[in-house]
């Protein structure tokens, strides 16, 4: 791939995701992305055939964005400080970016509404997470700061669709009248330090 073809199809997903988290998935169109791009509709099929692939693309840009500025470890702290730095991750991108958890609540309606599109590979390139947990869970268990768990992979997925559950759910505003009583961060602390106390070590 040229650089020029390499630096357009970067520029376009930039613009699509910029789109989607000010509009939404659905409401944009594939005629709104040309605009916001500066190209004709028919130039932006010559670089991605469907409106799906440019979603898939821009999901898995984002997936990578998070992780990369909010899933940092000191590898000198204990396997549990690092696993409390794991799932406290969650609520930074809540606090500092609650568009992301807005954005995939939508993502996952879309996908599941999509008939012909391979979503494996997909959703293997966007779980960038899981060799972070597995790596710290094994520490954990060498400096007994984790207890061992039953089914450490159950566990896991267990936990993190709970907690980014939670964060799509409070990420789309007040919902019941119960809802503005509750502070939205407490609720997100309270779901860690239980999922961090189900793994500390003796």
């Amino acid at each position: 791939m040229s650089k020029l073809k390499e630096n357009t199809l970067s520029f376009i997903v930039l613009e699509a995701k910029k789109l989607f988290l000010s509009s939404s998935i659905n409401d944009v169109k594939m005629k709104d992305i040309a605009a916001s791009v500066g190209i004709g509709e028919a130039t932006l099929y010559r670089y991605f055939e469907t409106k799906e692939n440019i979603v898939m693309q821009v999901a898995v840009k984002m997936a990578e964005e998070i992780h990369s500025e909010f899933f940092s470890f000191d590898e000198k702290e204990s396997g549990f400080e690092q696993m409390k730095r794991f799932y406290k991750s969650y609520l930074d991108v809540f606090a500092r970016n609650s568009g992301y958890f807005k954005f995939i609540k939508e993502l996952d309606a879309y996908v599941l509404s999509l008939k012909n599109v391979e979503k494996g590979e997909y959703q293997n390139e966007i779980d960038l997470y899981k060799e972070d947990f597995v790596r710290i869970y094994q520490k954990g268990l060498e400096d007994k700061t984790i207890r061992g768990l039953s089914d450490s992979e159950t566990f896991y997925y267990a936990t993190t669709h709970s907690l980014i559950n939670l964060c799509m759910s409070l990420s789309s505003g007040t919902r019941i009248e119960q809802d503005s009583k509750i502070d939205k961060t407490k609720e997100i602390e309270l779901m860690i330090s239980l999922i961090l106390n189900s793994l500390k070590g003796e």
